[in-house]
């Protein structure tokens, strides 16, 4: 790094942040840099004086005297084993080419076998891996010692993509982009949250809003009761942006105070209504049959007539948004539901998600109740809920299909209960109001393990949708297609290779590029995965 270089990361960094430090240059012209940077000019001042006098002289032919620092010692003799010679250009073709799954399956299957990345690949792999969060956890295993020497040079390499059990560099928590500095503090939070709280709080004053909020997510890594306070300060934040990571991480965390706050305000809306003193004869027998079959009709659903006491300061909007659909009461509802644990729920009427999701349908709150629970099924991961709204979601149409986002429920159930719900997707696939082939191939790809594979019973009856969809009006237009394939065919399961290159349509019906080349793409990748399999094994 020059020291031109240096001076404009100082300048980037503002002297606020980072004082105005003299360099250390002998000299004639060093003793002009220190004349400058002992004036009491301001530190901006002084900064671009002596960036003025360095290009002046650089641009004479002036060498700066070589650094005093000896170079870093050499990297440690590697104890993994290269690959096999025949597999390194296949690697090539696979990391080179943007064969994103396949490269991700290539590391994971290199780490199984201690192998490690070909020294030609690292400096490429490094670099991408800055931008890719997969690629920087598969990465780690497989770079060796040279490429851990070589990552170790690079501060945004180091931080990105040696393993996290390796030393971090703190200097990017100093002089690293906002970027660099997320991936810093994600990674000290899964070492040591403790210090990384501290490091965070600290920090604070001397950040801006966006920083605050960005560095406040991460501690979604090793969230534990003791962010809690932390967390509720930072509720009051001045940024609205800040406040709502706060209390979105609070969300999270069970048994948090302002869990329990949302649940007393939820208290307020949900009442259960006693059973009366049953009657004897036939209309005692009715009763009672009624209250084993619809248990649920003694939940009330009302939300209050004004607005929560103290509900600005968890955050709550009194004010319904332009444009939201929901009327007051039920805006109020809508928020005090999706904050609130879904534990709540049973613990407080002693039913099932199923039968809740019918107290719903009976109630004039129905939209404020499933898009509730949709969010916070969506943030705690719990498969009975989303089971139970995926299935009145079904039986709903498309009435909440603007609001509710039935993907993000589809990954949190077993592959095969998601499987079912893929088939039905594409069989409605050639429809404008539902989802493309493209848009459910990235489905399945994101869903499925990178060490798994959907059923072979699924993927052969997708099979037929996917060669239909080729000559479909909307394909000409699918400029993803290609990418989706290319992923479906990694994941698809050997036995069905030779089915899988059977029966597409003809080169002549295929009348635009994209699924020409989506075509072309699968054929590649699964030529390509034949020839890595047995090199492999």
């Amino acid at each position: 790094m020059s020291m031109l270089d240096s001076l404009a990361i100082n300048a980037l960094l503002g002297t606020r942040k980072q004082a105005f430090m003299a360099l250390p240059i002998e000299g004639a012209v060093g003793a002009l840099v220190d004349a400058i940077a002992s004036t009491s000019a301001p530190d901006e001042a002084r900064l671009l004086r002596v960036a003025a006098v360095l290009d002046i002289c650089q641009q004479a032919g002036w060498v700066p005297p070589p650094a005093a620092e000896a170079a870093p010692p050499a990297a440690a003799p590697d104890t993994q084993a290269l690959p096999p010679a025949a597999l390194i250009p296949v690697l090539e073709q696979v990391f080179t080419e943007g064969f994103e799954r396949l490269g991700h399956l290539s590391l994971l299957k290199l780490a199984g076998k201690n192998w490690r990345v070909p020294p030609h690949l690292l400096v490429d792999l490094l670099e991408k891996a800055r931008r890719d969060a997969p690629l920087r956890s598969l990465l780690g295993p497989v770079l060796g010692e040279r490429g851990r020497w070589l990552a170790a040079q690079n501060s945004l390499w180091q931080v990105q993509a040696i393993e996290r059990s390796q030393l971090i560099d703190n200097d990017v928590w100093s002089f690293g982009s906002l970027d660099e500095r997320v991936v810093y503090l994600s990674a000290l939070r899964q070492r040591d949250p403790g210090t990384a709280r501290s490091r965070l709080n600290a920090a604070l004053k001397e950040l801006d809003a966006r920083e605050r909020a960005a560095l406040t997510r991460t501690f979604i890594d090793g969230l534990s009761a003791d962010d809690e306070p932390l967390l509720e300060a930072l509720c009051e934040d001045r940024s609205k942006e800040v406040r709502r990571a706060a209390v979105d991480l609070l969300a999270r965390l069970p048994g948090s105070a302002y869990g329990q706050r949302m649940g007393e305000r939820l208290a307020q809306c949900v009442s259960i209504a006693q059973a009366a003193g049953e009657a004897g004869g036939l209309k005692g027998l009715f009763k009672r049959l009624a209250n084993v079959v619809a248990p649920e009709q003694q939940v009330h659903i009302e939300p209050p007539q004004t607005f929560f006491a103290a509900g600005k300061d968890d955050q709550l909007e009194d004010a319904v948004p332009g444009g939201e659909g929901l009327g007051q009461r039920a805006w109020w509802l809508f928020q005090v539901v999706s904050a609130a644990p879904l534990q709540w729920w049973s613990e407080h009427t002693g039913l099932a998600p199923e039968a809740l999701v019918q107290v719903a349908s009976r109630s004039d709150w129905d939209d404020a109740l499933l898009r509730g629970w949709y969010q916070a099924t969506v943030r705690e991961g719990n498969v009975p809920w989303a089971t139970a709204l995926l299935e009145r979601l079904e039986a709903s149409g498309n009435r909440l299909a603007r609001t509710v986002n039935r993907q993000p429920l589809f990954t949190l159930l077993p592959l095969a209960e998601q499987e079912r719900y893929w088939l039905e997707i594409a069989a409605h696939a050639s429809e404008h109001s539902g989802l493309g082939i493209t848009e459910l191939l990235a489905l399945v790809n994101t869903s499925t393990p990178l060490d798994g594979q959907p059923s072979a019973a699924f993927c052969r009856r997708l099979l037929p949708y996917l060669r239909a969809w080729l000559v479909n009006p909307r394909a000409a237009y699918d400029v993803s297609l290609g990418e989706a394939m290319r992923s479906f065919a990694v994941v698809l399961p050997l036995e069905l290779f030779s089915e899988a290159r059977e029966g597409w349509p003809d080169s002549e019906a295929l009348n635009n590029r994209h699924p020409r080349e989506a075509l072309a793409a699968w054929r590649q990748t699964l030529t390509l995965r034949e020839t890595l399999q047995p090199l492999f094994d």
